[in-house]
């Protein structure tokens, strides 16, 4: 049991918690230099995309389309500029997105690298199928042949593929097929659908079509193919119009939007050992500590048993994790994870531990036992 108390009076420890929470309130409800327009750029020959910048249908595939082109086939041809290299972020080209329950399709950029494949797990901790292959500097033609196989081409030449397993458009659970609405299915280019993974470089062309038997001299096969098609050539406005007839607008607006809200997404069992994910574990979990220490304080200090107060001390610190990661998922620049959640938690127990150590074998911070009335 502590001996010893590092604020002598309720108010003292009052003062410092609260200075404590307002600290711990600005860092998890910040807005993270949000911007209040949408960063893209029109170039002469495409669409330039800035920090935090996205382009959006409104609807794209029905579920029972998506299943089938899955069985059949398709393919995905992009002409890009890559973003600069720098930092391990991983960085969103395309996102084919439908229900929460299905596995996004994701081409991104990591370093000088363009990756394809389906859901999160950016690291490959679970070694799932996907494609990859170094960019070139300057424009690049890049097509991703979907299939029995999976291909990725670049510049006409295949520089990767999956021979067992390939890559699919969200797979949407057969028994939400009926109810499932038909604008959860959309196409998110430059940034994911949460606005977490911006993509800074300059798309030219995107195009999406059926896969066929069409030869590169059968044209107007492929034209017949195609779902989607958009051309990035200084068209200004809100919208690039879809060129394949289909009527698939892609949207450009002025003001940033999160196409999807997500509170307390799970990502364990992703491990990500890049720098920037080792400090956010460590500040997540770090800076709860300050809390269950002085929490601990103040419940002496109030004169709680200290067995009693050690589940006071821990809820505590959860509902006030759990209402900065639920208020986080309505921050458009901000990022609710169940993660920080347990982070936190455990940063507050630690706090708590600190204290009992600390203050058994202190000897001179405060001579006053936390037993005896304040004078």
């Amino acid at each position: 049991m502590p001996r010893q108390l590092f604020f002598r009076t309720t108010r003292h420890t009052c003062i410092a918690l609260s200075l404590t929470l307002i600290a711990m309130l600005w860092a998890g409800l910040n807005t993270k230099n949000f911007r209040i327009q949408n960063d893209l750029i029109w170039r002469g020959g495409g669409l330039e995309f800035g920090q935090d910048g996205i382009a959006y249908t409104d609807t794209f595939l029905t579920p029972n389309l998506m299943d089938k082109l899955n069985r059949q086939g398709f393919v995905i041809e992009l002409k890009l500029e890559p973003a600069p290299i720098g930092g391990d972020a991983v960085k969103f080209i395309l996102e084919i997105t439908a229900e929460e329950t299905a596995k996004p399709l994701i081409v991104w950029q990591w370093r000088n690298n363009i990756i394809a494949m389906n859901g999160n797990d950016y690291p490959n901790t679970q070694k799932n199928p996907r494609v990859s292959t170094k960019l070139n500097s300057g424009i690049n033609n890049i097509k991703l042949i979907i299939a029995e196989r999976t291909l990725l081409q670049l510049e006409n030449k295949t520089r990767d593929s999956i021979v067992n397993g390939a890559l699919k458009l969200p797979v949407i659970p057969a028994n939400s097929i009926e109810t499932s609405q038909y604008t959860n299915s959309r196409i998110v280019v430059g940034n994911s659908a949460q606005r977490q993974n911006s993509w800074q470089g300059i798309i030219n062309e995107l195009t999406i079509y059926r896969l066929t038997n069409a030869t590169e001299s059968n044209k107007n096969a492929k034209e017949n193919a195609d779902l989607v098609r958009y051309i990035f050539r200084g068209q200004g406005g809100e919208q690039v119009q879809d060129q394949s007839g289909n009527n698939y607008p892609l949207y450009t607006p002025k003001q940033p939007i999160r196409l999807k809200r997500v509170t307390f997404d799970n990502q364990w069992g992703i491990f990500n050992s890049n720098w920037n994910a080792t400090v956010d574990i460590i500040i997540n979990c770090v800076g709860f500590i300050p809390l269950g220490f002085l929490f601990t304080n103040l419940m002496l200090n109030l004169k709680v048993k200290f067995y009693t107060g050690i589940p006071v001390v821990l809820i505590f610190g959860f509902l006030l994790s759990f209402a900065i990661e639920f208020i986080q998922s309505w921050i458009p620049s901000r990022y609710s994870a169940i993660e920080d959640l347990v982070l936190n938690f455990v940063g507050t127990g630690l706090g708590l531990i600190v204290f009992t150590v600390i203050s058994k074998h202190s000897n001179s911070i405060v001579d006053k036992s936390p037993y005896q009335s304040e004078g």
